[in-house]
């Protein structure tokens, strides 16, 4: 993933940025900053990454799980999957 990877939301529509979890596992975020967003995104051996943050002050983004109409849709049911 390179500084500028954008997507369009398969369901909405919205631009997102795909970037790796601390775990290594893609997720969504909203590509338009907003005041109070939770999530910091930074290069880490030339792949986006997410730092997570304590609420405070300040543009950063929102995962795009929280703001999809759709996101219902995209979530798996964790007890079914590890049964």
């Amino acid at each position: 993933m390179s500084e500028t990877t954008f997507a369009n939301c398969k369901s909405c529509g919205a631009e997102v940025i795909w970037a790796l979890t601390s775990t290594g596992r893609p997720m969504p975020i909203d590509a338009t900053p907003v005041e109070g967003g939770n999530l910091v995104l930074s290069l880490l051996d030339g792949k986006r990454v997410v730092s997570v943050v304590a609420a405070g002050p300040g543009l950063r983004h929102r995962p795009h799980f929280a703001t999809c109409p759709d996101a219902d849709s995209w979530r798996h049911n964790r007890k079914e999957n590890h049964r």
